[in-house]
């Protein structure tokens, strides 16, 4: 077992762009409970919301002979619906950190936002549900899902 956990370790900064284990984790979870995927983000995150991303910062990496890579992005959002756990209208969300979505927001958009809070700071972990909400349906679904939650 501790050869591949070893392994595995190994294998991480090659996939520092995506979300790491945590879509596998979030599906398995989903699969064993019998619910979507979406119930499961949302009850693991700290908040969800609805929000405009107002001002990026990206780091990217640039290595010789390689495509650049996308290190780091911390993105100032201002909440439009506050869809769960969320205190104030301005929200920073960060990616430092292994594992995390390193989602390049563009400034102007509207993001249906999931994010952990981590040492102080909301980080993004889940990329498959980070989106543009511009004709998303999954804002609905989450609408729906968390109606019926609020309802029990």
């Amino acid at each position: 077992m501790k050869y591949i956990f070893a392994i595995t370790l190994m294998f991480l900064p090659l996939v520092s762009n995506s979300s790491c284990w945590m879509d596998y984790m979030h599906a398995e979870i989903a699969r064993t409970k019998g619910v979507t995927q979406l119930q499961v983000v949302t009850n693991q995150s700290d908040i969800v919301f609805i929000g405009e991303a107002m001002m990026s910062i990206e780091t990217i990496a640039k290595i010789k002979n390689r495509d650049d890579q996308l290190m780091d992005v911390e993105t100032s959002f201002v909440v439009k619906e506050n869809i769960k756990g969320v205190a104030n209208k301005k929200v920073m969300v960060s990616s430092k950190g292994r594992c995390t979505c390193r989602y390049s927001f563009q400034p102007g958009t509207t993001y249906l936002v999931f994010a952990n809070s981590d040492e102080g700071t909301y980080k993004t972990y889940s990329c498959k549900f980070i989106q543009p909400t511009d004709n998303n349906p999954l804002v609905g679904k989450l609408h729906e899902l968390t109606k019926v939650n609020k309802t029990r």
